[in-house]
């Protein structure tokens, strides 16, 4: 039996019932009074009180019964949990002699957080569309709502669906595209969830609305749109005053007025199911002191303390600034479409001090009186979370510190929800890989109503699985009991490092998902792409928005080393040596997908496993591409290492083959990829422009530089 999410309880009784013959009895526990005397006689009480509290609207039972009828019940207190009983009795279906049938069972089932997410673009939280093949809008929305009834039918409540920035009109009709999309995922129980600043705005050019690249609307103004620039809180850590200057300032009220327009705009325009609001990028407590000393003259005046957990303190002026913002959404409403912001959107601030699980105990517990203050000065609560990063362990002792924040937020503040942020690699962030075992340590996050798993887009739906069954039942892997082993464990799964046998062995949980997303000889072709990586624990190359060059020692986002960077030959070389093996598995996977389409797939897996097919094909050619351009590096530093700038015929031949895999890339790119992108940052399909156009100015680059011993501009520093 393959139920994905696996249920709380479950008992699979002997054999099954036909469907036809069933009879069905549903309802609400409120309503239907045969539903109810089940509820109340054959329900366990400590089953009973998981349908009480923020999860109970979401639980369900279902019985399906041979005697002494075939019967099916099920029955829920409220509607959602009526909607994941169906879809729960759908995978306990399946054909025997052409007739459908359902296995006998028993489940109780509730989740372990209120609102599970999967991130669908694949640069972590900050954009690029993973389902934007460039086919056009009707065939981009078909897709989604396609890709949103498989979400809610593994339970998943919560999609990132874009980012970053607060434009209400990325492209004509964009609005109106997002509303249909947010009330048709409304109606599943799902929240689209939306991310982009609210102060501090460092993405740089990947950010769309008006920040420091639209006429720097949101600095620092004495008045707008032109008055004079001044600095406030920034960051402490960075040299420049430029952190200080952008949007930072709590007392400027012109500034707030015109951050909550702009925020306004885009939530009448997309109606939003869920905002994640990024604030001055501070992780810990001791960082939001420091940049609090630094507040300008009008902030000090306005909240004259130091102390950052007073009311007349930072803690006080968050509270202010969040709920300004909140306020902002909270007051849209639609009826006609049936929308209300404050029941339908959920609001996540995240930062100053959003923490990381390496802080000391001693900084922890800064936390755990700085966000209940916060909490304690607020108005809005319902539907309002605070973000933290992910958490683990105390340093000194076992208890978890998302329950630790819980407990003290409902203790001594109004108690607001948690946000768990958790960029555990598979996120173009940390790691570029398609599946790790990451989620199954989701149980270290319980306290959190809101589960981010920054993970998941097109490209890893098995992973979008598994984080559905590890956020829905997060019991069902061990933890480790101290925080040396939960970091230990976290960095071996999020690296690849590790891949345990109840998720990647044969009877594992990677294959059940390749089974269900596939079909069953399908599926074993991609559990083999899913498997593969390096000796040096990398990936096949699906989308070329990577960070796969940072994980090989380049500290920026573009796709390789510039010649100017003065790369040494023996790192040159190396280079080209892990791009080589990037390429043998890629081609691996090429063909492992080419094999799951013969192997008859799914009617809907058939379009996905094609795009698959051809994304890797031009994945393969990029990284055999990747592979000669470090190769013509390694041998230009060769060349000027004996002091004489010269052409050689070895360098001739480098930058002749190198010309006709760029070549290919572009023929590729012509035939398999259209290029009618609605992304904003132009998906993938731009990524791969953009990497084909960074290889042929910087190889001519280099092989000019071997004759002529000159260089062009070095790599400029990432926006963070």
């Amino acid at each position: 039996m393959n139920i994905i999410p696996t249920p709380q309880r479950l008992h699979v009784g002997s054999g099954s019932v036909p469907l036809s013959s069933c009879q069905i009895v549903k309802g609400l526990v409120a309503e239907s009074a045969v539903i109810r005397e089940y509820f109340q006689k054959h329900l366990k009480p400590q089953d009973r009180k998981h349908f009480e509290g923020s999860c109970g609207e979401q639980a369900y039972f279902l019985n399906v019964e041979s005697k002494p009828q075939p019967r099916i019940i099920y029955g829920a207190t409220g509607q959602q949990g009526l909607r994941y009983a169906e879809a729960t009795l759908q995978q306990l279906r399946f054909e025997s002699r052409g007739q459908d049938r359902i296995r006998v069972a028993e489940i109780v089932d509730w989740p372990d957080f209120e609102y599970r997410m999967n991130d669908w673009l694949i640069w972590a939280e900050i954009g690029c569309w993973s389902y934007d093949h460039g086919d056009g809008k009707r065939a981009f929305v078909r897709r989604i709502k396609d890709k949103l009834q498989w979400s809610a039918d593994h339970k998943v409540n919560v999609i990132l669906i874009d980012g970053f920035g607060w434009n209400a009109e990325r492209f004509p009709g964009y609005g109106a595209m997002t509303r249909d999309l947010n009330a048709y995922a409304r109606e599943l129980g799902i929240h689209l969830m939306y991310s982009g600043y609210a102060a501090g705005y460092g993405a740089g050019n990947v950010y769309d609305g008006k920040s420091i690249n639209c006429g720097l609307t949101f600095q620092n103004r004495s008045r707008y749109p032109n008055g004079k620039v001044y600095p406030c809180c920034g960051n402490p850590e960075l040299k420049e005053e430029r952190s200080r200057l952008m949007g930072t300032c709590l007392s400027n009220d012109r500034l707030m007025a015109l951050k909550q327009q702009e925020l306004r705009q885009f939530v009448q325009s997309v109606h939003p199911g869920a905002l994640y609001i990024h604030n001055l990028d501070l992780v810990n407590i001791s960082g939001l002191e420091q940049s609090w000393l630094q507040r300008c003259p009008r902030c000090k005046e306005r909240w004259p303390n130091d102390d950052p957990l007073a009311p007349d303190g930072a803690a006080g002026a968050y509270a202010y600034h969040y709920d300004a913002l909140t306020d902002t959404v909270f007051s849209i409403e639609d009826d006609q479409m049936g929308y209300k912001a404050s029941r339908d959107c959920l609001v996540a601030h995240i930062s100053p001090g959003y923490s990381i699980p390496e802080a000391s105990d001693k900084e922890w517990d800064r936390h755990l009186q700085y966000f209940p203050s916060v909490s304690r000065y607020m108005r809005n609560v319902k539907n309002v979370y605070f973000g933290i990063r992910e958490q683990f362990r105390r340093h000194n002792g076992t208890r978890l510190r998302f329950r630790e924040m819980a407990d003290a937020i409902q203790k001594s503040g109004k108690g607001h929800g948690l946000c768990a942020a958790v960029f555990n690699g598979c996120d173009a962030f940390y790691t570029d890989h398609l599946f790790s075992a990451a989620p199954s340590l989701n149980g270290l996050y319980r306290g959190a109503g809101l589960l981010m798993n920054c993970s998941g887009n097109a490209y890893q739906e098995p992973l979008q699985l598994l984080n559905s069954e590890f956020s829905w039942n997060s019991a069902g892997a061990a933890l480790p009991r101290t925080y040396a082993q939960c970091q230990k464990k976290f960095d071996t799964y999020k690296d690849r490092k590790e891949q345990p046998q109840d998720i990647f062995g044969a009877q594992g949980f990677l294959g059940r998902a390749c089974e269900a997303l596939y079909g069953k000889d399908a599926g074993r072709h991609m559990r083999k792409v899913f498997s593969l990586t390096t000796s040096d624990d990398l990936s096949p190359l699906a989308h070329l928005t990577t960070k796969m060059t940072d994980s090989f020692g380049n500290p920026n986002r573009e796709p390789l080393h510039r010649w100017g960077d003065d790369l040494p030959a023996e790192k040159a070389a190396d280079f080209a040596k892990r791009w080589g093996r990037v390429e043998k598995i890629t081609v691996k996977a090429q063909k492992a997908v080419q094999a799951a389409l013969r192997a008859g797939p799914t009617d809907r897996a058939i379009s996905d496993l094609a795009w698959y097919a051809k994304s890797l094909e031009i994945g393969a050619v990029y990284a055999k591409a990747a592979e000669s351009y470090y190769q013509l590096y390694a041998k230009a530093q060769e060349v000027l290492s004996s002091g004489v700038p010269r052409k050689t015929s070895e360098i001739d031949r480098q930058f002749s083959e190198l010309q006709s895999l760029t070549r290919k890339i572009a023929e590729l790119l012509k035939s398999n990829f259209p290029r009618k992108m609605l992304d904003h940052m132009g998906g993938d399909r731009l990524q791969k422009q953009r990497a084909l156009d960074f290889l042929r100015k910087q190889s001519r680059e280099v092989a000019r530089g071997a004759g002529t011993g000159q260089r062009g501009a070095k790599t400029q520093p990432a926006w963070w």
